[in-house]
C-alpha cells in the first residue's frame, strides 16, 4: 500500500475518483495501471538514515509464477540472488 498526501497528489498530478455502483452483476475484476512520465525526475528515500539489508522478494515471485504474472526465469533469478545472502 502507498499512502501520498494531499500535496504531493497535487503535485504529481493525480487524481482519484468515487467507484460507482453499476446495475449488471454481483462483482467485477478490473485492472488499472499507474503511469509515470519519464521525462519527470523524481528521487524516492527512506524518511530516516537506514538501509535496506534484505527484501523478502523470492515467495512474491514464486506466487506471481504461480499465477503466470511473471515467467519462471524471473523466480530462478531470485533464487539465485538469495543463495548469495
Amino acid at each position: 500500500m502507498v499512502q501520498v498526501s494531499e500535496e504531493m497528489l497535487r503535485d504529481l498530478r493525480i487524481t482519484t475518483s468515487t467507484v460507482e455502483q453499476h446495475r449488471g452483476g454481483e462483482a467485477s475484476s478490473l485492472l488499472g495501471e499507474l503511469g509515470v512520465n519519464r521525462n519527470a525526475y523524481a528521487e524516492v528515500s527512506a524518511p530516516l538514515p537506514e538501509r535496506v539489508v534484505s527484501l523478502g522478494a523470492l515467495d512474491r515471485k514464486r506466487g506471481l509464477n504461480t499465477e503466470r504474472i511473471i515467467p519462471t526465469r524471473e523466480v530462478q533469478e531470485a533464487e539465485n540472488e538469495n543463495i548469495d545472502i
